[in-house]
């Protein structure tokens, strides 16, 4: 059944736990005069906290030390050196949701951990809002990459629930049992959209949980990446000072398509009015 009248507007209720906005770049001559300069901002509007630590003391989840390292040309070893300065707020303004900003001078991250997400609105009006400012404190700033990571992680009783949810046969092949003795099953594609000019990390997973109620059941991961890299933005003049908002939307767009792809339309129908 065609899913095209499902729009991101459409739907009130989704199963997201978690949204990382990602931006690696190079050219960055000091993360601690952009807090300096921006600190006082981020206290009075966004966040109440923030602290000082090293990279290699961070919980690096969002990515592995490998990924920057590899995008940015720069020595793992290098990484662990680098001072990082993370902002928190247990209720983003706008939002009920719990938000770090990691602010280094190889990347800058927000992570949404979600409580009753209602949307990226506020978080792409951040971030757009950011990086604006980033640029006029530092005129060098080249971004590298810049990506949207999108993921849910819910307990469930059966795979009969499961089938209600996820489309099985984009999500776990052709063959779906009832998962007695599973105890992991993975798929991870990794692909570039050459009309959108759009790379992808797409992961799905399912595996033995224990619920809440002491019952032994499954946790489904839908793990959504989206992405450009260095030779995309130098191949297609992307000019983040100018149209950051255009193509975090892009991005977020199609991530919002390839979701539908994998969930059935009698959830879409029940989480949208």
């Amino acid at each position: 059944m065609c899913k095209d009248k499902y729009t991101r507007d459409t739907q009130k209720l989704n199963n997201l736990k978690q949204v990382i906005i990602r931006i690696d770049y190079d050219g960055m001559t000091s993360a601690e005069a952009v807090v300096k300069e921006l600190g006082a901002e981020l206290r009075e509007k966004y966040f109440s906290s923030m602290t000082r630590t090293m990279l290699n003391q961070a919980k690096l989840n969002l990515n592995n030390a490998a990924e920057i390292a590899r995008t940015l040309s720069i020595p793992i070893e290098e990484l662990k050196n680098i001072p990082l300065f993370v902002f928190d707020a247990q209720n983003f303004p706008g939002t009920k949701d719990t938000v770090k900003l990691e602010v280094s001078n190889i990347y800058t991250a927000l992570i949404v951990n979600t409580q009753q997400y209602e949307g990226v609105r506020p978080y792409r009006e951040f971030i757009t809002w950011f990086i604006r400012a980033l640029y006029g404190i530092e005129p060098f700033l080249s971004i590298k990459r810049f990506g949207i990571r999108k993921k849910s992680g819910d307990p469930y009783e059966s795979m009969e629930e499961i089938s209600h949810i996820y489309e099985p046969e984009y999500y776990f092949g052709a063959i779906v049992d009832d998962g007695k003795g599973m105890i992991r099953r993975e798929y991870q594609d990794s692909f570039w959209n050459e009309k959108k000019s759009i790379k992808v990390n797409y992961n799905r997973g399912i595996r033995s949980a224990r619920l809440a109620n002491g019952k032994d059941g499954m946790q489904v991961v839908l793990d959504i990446d989206v992405y450009v890299d260095e030779g995309i933005i130098v191949k297609n003049g992307l000019d983040f000072k100018v149209n950051f908002e255009q193509i975090f939307n892009c991005l977020n767009d199609y991530q919002y398509e390839l979701y539908k792809k994998v969930v059935t339309v009698e959830y879409l129908d029940k989480t949208s009015e």
